[in-house]
């Protein structure tokens, strides 16, 4: 027989876990994140783009297509190919985008979405990019 798990206890678990490691490897961001799913709270994520453009008319195509949905997620844009300049490392990002989505869970549903699945087609048409997506401190 099936246990049925219900969502208070699912997110306790959940808490009690990220409380746990957090005090073992002395992490905050992970006791921000119980602390803020405890409270039923979810933390904004940023998604960063690194993108390098081939074929600008093919990867404006996709920028008219995008713009609309990354507003219905619930996103914003924060940057987007605006001048940047790199301070330590060697990474040499070709065109910055960053962008604020309400969580997690908004950003990965939009990123496996339709929408953006069929948007995407024409991105890596027309450009070749490498994104990372980090949880906000709260």
């Amino acid at each position: 027989m099936e246990k049925k798990i219900n969502r208070r206890d699912l997110l306790s678990t959940v808490a009690a876990t990220a409380t746990i490691l957090a005090l073992n490897v002395g992490d905050t961001s992970a006791q921000q994140s119980s602390d803020a799913i405890k409270k039923g709270t979810q933390m904004t994520v940023y998604v960063i783009f690194d993108v390098e453009i081939r074929d600008m008319s093919k990867y404006q195509e996709f920028m008219t297509g995008v713009k609309p949905a990354i507003e219905q997620a619930g996103a914003k844009y924060l940057a987007r190919g605006g001048s940047h300049k790199v301070h330590e490392g060697d990474w040499e990002p070709r065109r910055i985008v960053l962008i604020e989505f309400p969580s997690m869970a908004a950003w990965e549903a939009f990123y496996n979405g339709p929408t953006y699945q069929g948007l995407k087609r024409i991105r890596d048409e027309s450009s070749s990019a490498r994104l990372v997506s980090v949880v906000g401190v709260g």
